[in-house]
């Protein structure tokens, strides 16, 4: 049997609820989902997702920079105008408007 060591972490009580209600949804625990990071930062050298301070970048910035570092050409398709229009129209917000666009690039 593997040996493994204990990490104790202080956390946000509401945090850790939230995170184990999605993990409990995957089949996983915090341990399992923990470990999970860890090797991937190790595999990665860094961490496995983009940390970055934007303060000050407004929405519309975010998304536009979301659209230029997945799209990388400078043409936006017909479909992702549309989400650009219903974002700028106020029909959908912010975080919608991520997901959609994020969908089309994976």
């Amino acid at each position: 049997m593997t040996k493994t060591d204990m990490i104790h972490i202080r956390i946000d009580p509401t945090v850790k609820e939230q995170s184990e209600a999605i993990l409990s949804k995957l089949g996983l625990n915090m341990s399992y989902a923990v470990s999970i990071f860890l090797n991937q930062l190790i595999m990665k050298n860094g961490f496995p997702f983009p940390v970055e301070v934007s303060e000050n970048m407004t929405e519309a910035e975010k998304l536009a920079e979301a659209l230029e570092s997945t799209g990388g050409n400078g043409k936006v398709s017909p479909e992702n105008q549309r989400i650009i229009h219903l974002f700028a129209t106020g029909q959908i917000d912010y975080d919608t408007a991520m997901f959609a666009l994020q969908r089309n690039f994976s």
